[in-house]
């Protein structure tokens, strides 16, 4: 249950953020989205990953989760004073918000095979092409967001050099 809960914070976001992107994109006036709620953060998911974390005797698997929490708290951070600031941060920064939000629904939804019995290892990193294919999933495509998909890219590629 929290691995779903987890990545439907994570989708919620993607959504959220998406709207926001567009409008500030198309140059709408973003105050017309006020009314959209913003994702709470699954307080209870992140306390129940922490008792994983203590429970568990692969490093890598607790540094993994303890990369999927970062990732929240940063992402819920980031959209406390959405949608206010929206138009002053601009589309490369609401990209930035949009790659935090495909991580976190990534983490959770690599870690479902281990969690269903699937396989026996946990995941232990992050695999960038999940990332890819949460925004895809949210119906967020390369053709008409081309420069999110460059700027995941090299983030991944970032992450990967030595």
């Amino acid at each position: 249950m929290t691995l779903s809960t987890i990545s439907h914070y994570g989708s919620d976001a993607i959504v959220f953020l998406r709207r926001l992107r567009d409008a500030v994109g198309a140059n709408q006036p973003v105050p017309m989205l006020a009314e959209l709620p913003r994702p709470i953060l699954p307080d209870p998911s992140v306390l129940a990953l922490e008792a994983v974390i203590e429970a568990t005797d692969s490093d890598g698997f607790a540094g993994f989760l303890s990369d999927l929490i970062s990732e929240m708290q940063v992402l819920n951070s980031r959209m406390s004073a959405l949608p206010d600031e929206a138009q002053d941060l601009g589309v490369l920064n609401l990209d930035a918000y949009l790659m935090n939000a495909a991580k976190v629904y990534a983490f959770a939804s690599s870690a479902f095979p281990y969690a269903r019995r699937e396989t026996a290892e946990p995941p232990t990193e992050l695999v960038w092409d999940e990332v890819i294919s949460a925004l895809r999933i949210q119906h967020i495509y390369e053709e008409h967001y081309g420069d999110l998909f460059a700027f995941v890219r090299r983030a991944a590629e970032r992450a990967a050099a030595p």
